[in-house]
């Protein structure tokens, strides 16, 4: 009897305020009563469906965001920062050595590996440095890639047929260069 007296504590006080009665039986009955929601405040069931999908009708209690808020909070983490001036000013001769070295693969034919080799040989840097993010095997219109730089730069070279560019930003916001490998 202790116990069921016990469970029956605890039970209101974990589940909230509530009234007893005592039936005929003699055994205390509790009821609990749940806070009612104000009529004004409808509470939040979950996400709407996409503003593209919900039609003119208005949708019941949700949280609305539209299909270009969802994408961009999903991609926030590769948002990428300016290069601060210290970063920019350490990096300017990487750059310029990047812009030269691929400069000699501008509107030739060459793998990754050679775009690598030319990379490492032109920043001073190592393989592990590079991150190539756009290549497409035998076509020499255009690559692109990555290289960490001096103090948490990131110096992007592009190779575009037979333009080259090379810049220099602050990381992701993931941090480092490129995003984590999963995402």
């Amino acid at each position: 009897m202790v116990s069921g007296v016990a469970v029956l504590v605890v039970a209101v006080a974990v589940v909230g305020c509530g009234s007893e009665r005592v039936t005929g039986g003699g055994r205390p009955v509790v009821s609990v009563e749940t806070p009612a929601v104000s009529a004004g405040t409808p509470a939040v069931e979950g996400y709407c469906p996409p503003v593209e999908a919900q039609g003119s009708g208005t949708p019941g209690p949700c949280v609305s965001e539209s299909e270009q808020q969802r994408f961009a909070e999903n991609h926030a983490y590769a948002s990428q920062f300016p290069a601060t001036a210290g970063q920019q000013q350490a990096a300017q001769a990487q750059v310029r050595a990047l812009e030269a070295g691929l400069q000699g693969l501008a509107g030739k034919s060459f793998d990754e590996g050679q775009l690598m080799a030319a990379t490492t040989a032109a920043t001073g840097g190592n393989p592990g440095m590079v991150a190539v993010t756009a290549f497409i095997p035998g076509d020499p219109a255009g690559a692109a890639l990555v290289v960490e730089g001096p103090m948490g730069s990131c110096i992007h070279g592009e190779i575009d047929g037979t333009q080259v560019t090379a810049r220099v930003t602050g990381p992701i916001a993931d941090g480092g260069c490129v995003p984590a490998v999963g995402h």
